[in-house]
């Protein structure tokens, strides 16, 4: 399997992200690292330490995910991400996303994906 400088790829060949215990991305490796569909997805890779960068002298600091997680005692029908996805619209905060699959080898459960 070809590298492209992620661990995850000697690792796994499939990654599944989950949130608040639900199911929010599954695809292979090398399509999530280099397309992530979900918004949580995105900003936890946007919020990986870049080794790179900080041996050049520009990390500088690292990006949050805004909000607090919800607590997982009553989750309701809404999309559990709803509260803190810079993408939401009013659809996230009235019914969970139903699995949808961009391509053969993946799927993600958002209404924005």
């Amino acid at each position: 399997m070809e590298s492209l400088g992620n661990p995850g790829l000697e690792i796994a060949d499939r990654v599944l992200v989950m949130y608040a215990g639900r199911k929010v991305e599954e695809a292979p490796v090398e399509i999530l690292f280099r397309r992530p569909l979900h918004p949580y997805t995105q900003g936890l890779l946007a919020s990986t330490p870049m080794p790179l960068l900080e041996t050049a002298g520009r990390l500088g600091r690292l990006r949050e995910i805004q909000g607090v997680v919800p607590s997982l005692i009553d989750l309701g029908e809404a999309c559990p991400f709803s509260d803190r996805c810079p993408k939401v619209i009013a659809r996230c905060r009235q019914a969970r996303p139903e699995r949808s699959a961009p391509d053969a080898a993946s799927e993600v459960f958002c209404f924005g994906a």
